[in-house]
């Protein structure tokens, strides 16, 4: 089937004070081989915003709407934008991205072929648009991955809305709760087959990357219900491997302590250092190898920034993890 007998899509962008970024990626969809789209923007962007929606009209782009909604989450976002799609099929991206110029008419294609639910997104970061601190938090997070993605992703609008659509009141991780749900639902849930756009919306300073964990382990608690759990669970474990340890010489001298073969000095700065070790070896170079970082950017200094960033990172994490106890253990209900 040629490209030109595939019938309309929209293409759902969810934004919020990122126009700059969306002009960018709208360019990019100017090159296109599948020309036969709609774009749909839902837009939640602050008074402020320094943008002139007439730069829109300069695009080679033959629908572009813009919808005005207040303090819109992406889920809430995209469920509107599905509301008011044209099209019969339905396609999602984000606002920092750049998608590749094959994207729509590879996944329709790959849709029909496969006889497929939907073709999730799939991305990888970009070095050469991303400044010096940009970097070092991506090799704490996608590194140079290939991730599966909500963005990216090609449905039936039809099918889309027999899912129930995103969760609309949360301000993250409700796109890996709605792909968790389609396997539920015995979707045929099939991985695009090459990568759909690449990514670049990494916090450009430290307030913005302060800002953006804090948030988003505040909201995946909200419905990330698995993650606390095994937080409860590590927490736990540690209590116990904790207490072993500081037990050890007690329990294993039988009260000799320096006349037993067993004692071990110092014990207590010998586990820590250890686990201080282990725990900067990790994040600071097996990590970001594992993430398919290079070599050459890891050392010989930058090691050090990473492994001060993914610290930063863990304890941002913190408040959002106690949160999600609070509520998995006092809550009636583990869902909103």
């Amino acid at each position: 089937m040629s490209h030109k007998s595939y019938p309309k899509v929209s293409i759902i962008i969810p934004n919020k004070d990122d126009w700059n970024f969306v002009l960018q990626m709208l360019q990019s969809l100017e090159r296109q081989t599948f020309s036969s789209f709609e774009v749909i923007i839902i837009d939640s962007s602050g008074p402020d915003r320094n943008f002139d929606k007439a730069n829109l009209v300069t695009l080679d782009i033959d629908s572009i709407s813009v919808h005005e909604e207040k303090d819109a989450y992406p889920g809430k976002a995209r469920n509107i934008g599905v509301s008011l799609a044209r099209g019969e099929f339905i396609a999602f991206m984000d606002a920092k991205t750049v998608p590749e110029k094959d994207w729509l008419l590879s996944s329709l294609k790959q849709l029909e072929d496969s006889n497929s639910d939907i073709i999730l997104g799939k991305f990888q970061s970009v070095d050469n648009k991303l400044n010096w601190l940009q970097r070092i938090i991506k090799a704490n997070t996608y590194g140079n991955l290939v991730c599966k993605s909500v963005p990216g992703s090609v449905l039936k609008k039809s099918k889309f809305n027999s899912s129930g659509g995103f969760i609309g009141s949360v301000g993250a991780g409700e796109d890996l709760e709605w792909v968790d749900r389609l396997h539920k639902l015995k979707w045929k849930v099939t991985p695009a087959d090459n990568i759909t756009f690449k990514y670049l919306g990494y916090p450009l300073n430290l307030r913005s990357f302060i800002i953006k964990w804090v948030f988003y382990s505040f909201e995946n608690a909200k419905i990330n219900i698995l993650s606390t759990q095994k937080t409860l669970y590590f927490i736990l474990l540690l209590i116990l491997f904790l207490y072993f340890i500081y037990s050890w010489n007690y329990l294993f001298t039988y009260g000799s302590w320096n006349d037993s073969p067993y004692f071990v000095p110092n014990l207590n700065k010998i586990i820590w250092s250890f686990i201080a070790l282990a725990y900067i070896f990790l994040r600071s170079i097996y990590m970001p190898i594992k993430k398919k970082e290079k070599i050459t950017f890891i050392l010989p200094i930058n090691w050090i920034f990473i492994g001060l960033v993914g610290f930063t990172i863990d304890l941002l994490k913190i408040p959002g993890r106690l949160f999600g106890l609070w509520r998995l253990i006092f809550s009636k209900s583990n869902f909103l």
